[in-house]
């Protein structure tokens, strides 16, 4: 089973992307994606 999550923009704290995990995974999410409020690539971390 998947649970889906938000990904968060570290720079300007945006929720830009949703996207999906495995359910018994322990350590959040972390990737670099373009975030367009900041117009540049940012690193996105998982919200709880």
């Amino acid at each position: 089973m998947r649970e889906k999550v938000i990904l968060v923009c570290t720079k300007c704290l945006s929720r830009n992307y949703t996207v999906s995990k495995k359910k018994g995974e322990s350590k959040r999410l972390e990737v670099k994606k373009f975030c367009p409020k900041c117009n540049e690539h940012t690193l996105h971390k998982e919200t709880r």
